[in-house]
């Protein structure tokens, strides 16, 4: 509880491309943070539930920011497909 904590919401099928270059990419994050305070993970959304509030944001692909003790206010990051562009509806 005490850590803070990055989760990649994973949809492999929706958009497969895309999953295999930033799993790869979360998976150095995950690498290089090992020894710090931050957990680095990931969920695949497609065989797993994910139990509200949290499935309010994991519609499409996306990361997360949990900040240690204020776990109920995470932090949504977009992710961009080009520049300007998110995959997830946000600009």
């Amino acid at each position: 509880r005490g850590r803070d904590a990055l989760v990649y919401f994973a949809y492999p099928s929706l958009a497969p491309e895309f999953h295999h270059a930033y799993a790869q990419t979360h998976a150095l994050v995950a690498e290089f943070m090992e020894d710090s305070n931050l957990l680095v993970g990931m969920l695949n959304v497609e065989l797993n539930d994910v139990p509200p509030p949290y499935n309010n944001w994991a519609q499409t692909p996306n990361v997360m920011l949990y900040l240690a003790n204020r776990k109920e206010n995470p932090r949504f990051i977009p992710l961009r497909t080009a520049p300007g562009e998110t995959m997830t509806g946000e600009s």
